[in-house]
């Protein structure tokens, strides 16, 4: 079971989902993860995927 594609452009990065309770989750981990590291990140929502952008 695949929860995501990953694609990687530079420093960007979309992550496409089939499930959106499994976007919700990421998004909210990779929030915290982030600020965590004290990395500052940029993440669009869209309807199927997630653009980070570090």
């Amino acid at each position: 079971m695949q929860f995501f594609r990953l694609r990687k452009s530079g420093s960007d990065y979309t992550l496409v989902f089939g499930n959106k309770n499994v976007k919700k989750f990421i998004r909210m981990f990779l929030e915290e993860v982030f600020k965590e590291l004290g990395k500052d990140v940029e993440i669009k929502e869209n309807l199927t995927k997630l653009r980070i952008r570090i």
